[in-house]
């Protein structure tokens, strides 16, 4: 496993690269936290900081994009979350290229390219999926803006192309233990694919 620092430094410095610096300023060093990293991510990111940097910035967009569009509720294991794991992994093919965006889409999951998908967590799986059709769509639209490319995201995730693993009840969570409350919303974890919607859209 890479050390946290080193990958810091080397992600740092390739940020401060691109922004013209030479040197590298202390603060742009402390917003690269790296403890939400997985050990495969810091094998990989320490290995190609530059696209370690991008692939950090397109998390970023990504991130701003969904809480745009998606309602909280629906965070965690549905749309939103379909969302955002195929809306990161086309910002990445478009920006980086194609086999990068597959080898950091399965290292935020703890994986690398050895791993046996039947052997993984349905939550596991939907990210996976969902990584996949975002690659096939940044290939499909990278001509596109970002903004473009997002609402192609969208509509794609809006047709049910997408995979979710929790959906809107209204169970309750007394009568029925899979069933969890997110920002008000009862949820209902199913436990296996189940085509995306619109639902959870401002």
């Amino acid at each position: 496993m890479v050390n946290k620092n080193r990958i810091a430094i080397l992600v740092a410095c390739s940020i401060c690269f691109q922004m013209g610096y030479h040197i590298m300023p202390l603060k742009v060093y402390a917003a690269y936290n790296v403890n939400g990293l997985t050990s495969a991510e810091m094998d990989l990111y320490s290995s190609h900081p530059i696209k370690a940097a991008k692939a950090k910035k397109a998390a970023d967009a990504a991130t701003k994009k969904t809480n745009t569009l998606y309602k909280p509720y629906c965070t965690y294991q549905g749309n939103r979350d379909a969302f955002r794991h195929a809306y990161w992994s086309a910002l990445m093919t478009k920006k980086i290229d194609r086999a990068f965006a597959y080898d950091a889409g399965l290292a935020h999951e703890g994986l690398t390219e050895d791993y046996d998908f039947d052997k993984q967590s349905e939550d596991h799986k939907m990210d996976i999926s969902n990584n996949y059709s975002g690659r096939k769509l940044g290939t499909k639209y990278s001509d596109l803006s970002d903004a473009k490319l997002a609402d192609k995201v969208k509509d794609y995730c809006s047709n049910g192309n997408l995979k979710r693993i929790r959906t809107y009840t209204s169970q309750s969570p007394k009568k029925n233990k899979k069933v969890e409350v997110f920002d008000g919303i009862n949820t209902l974890y199913v436990g296996y694919y189940v085509e995306t919607t619109d639902g959870g859209l401002y």
